[in-house]
């Protein structure tokens, strides 16, 4: 993450986000969803934590000046907890069940 990682590592993941709302916009506009707001809360919730878990594992490493070759581990260890994340901040965050 050298010459501005960083700095495209969060424009990259807030190009992720911005993507996800205008998706979710899209596809409640075309399918008629009766509560567009709820839909981009959902949509959020389960996507965000995928994208920002990974992104701060990274950019807490690159902080830490630790060195590169851990950056894969960071990025899949953020992978894998993200999701779970996600599905937990939406399940019973949002009260789905």
């Amino acid at each position: 993450m050298r010459h501005g990682g960083a700095h495209r590592l969060w424009l990259t993941a807030s190009g992720a986000l911005l993507f996800v709302v205008v998706a979710a916009v899209f596809l409640g506009r075309h399918y008629a969803v009766p509560r567009l707001p709820r839909l981009l809360l959902y949509a959020l919730a389960f996507t965000e934590s995928l994208v920002l878990v990974p992104t701060v594992l990274l950019s807490f490493q690159r902080m830490a000046g630790l060195a590169s070759a851990g950056a894969l581990r960071a990025a899949l260890l953020g992978a894998c907890i993200g999701p779970l994340c996600g599905y937990a901040i939406g399940v019973f965050g949002l009260g789905v069940w």
